[in-house]
């Protein structure tokens, strides 16, 4: 008697991005004004861009964001204290609420920061929620994810 042949997959279960923290860094504070922010975190997975979506309240925009500062933690004493590196802004990815940068290079338990300048607040104010997507290489596709931090 065959009592199964095969299983049947139904989703990947993706690592949580660690130790994610968002900290709006001003000068402006004040809901619909231009402003920065830093975001770090610790990730789980190699992967190679990161896309971050500004979910609630509507309005955020990082249409017009550059990057100020990217530093991650080095890998032993040779490289230092962990210069900035190649990190970009895909372009082709960055709608209103939506920004993805490439050329990470993200390495399992090596601490990222990012900040960003010129970040359009939501003109309606509060705590904003954002979803995280780490993936592999620079297509952002559902089959290329790595690690996920969503509705934080």
């Amino acid at each position: 008697i065959i009592l199964s042949s095969e299983v049947y997959q139904s989703w990947d279960i993706l690592p949580q991005l660690l130790d994610l923290e968002i900290h709006l860094l001003g000068p402006y504070l004040s809901a619909g004004s231009r402003s920065s922010i830093k975001i770090s975190f610790v990730p789980v997975s190699s992967a190679d861009t990161l896309d971050v979506e500004a979910l609630f309240p509507p309005g955020t925009a990082f249409d017009r964001a550059t990057i100020s500062h990217a530093h991650r933690d080095p890998v032993d004493e040779e490289e230092g204290g962990g210069a900035d590196w190649g990190l970009s802004i895909l372009a082709s990815h960055t709608i209103a609420a939506k920004i993805a940068f490439t050329d990470m290079k993200l390495e399992p338990g090596r601490r990222v920061e990012i900040t960003l300048e010129n970040v359009k607040l939501a003109s309606m104010g509060g705590q904003t929620i954002f979803t995280f997507t780490t993936y592999a290489g620079s297509d952002i596709s559902m089959g290329n994810m790595r690690d996920e931090k969503v509705a934080f």
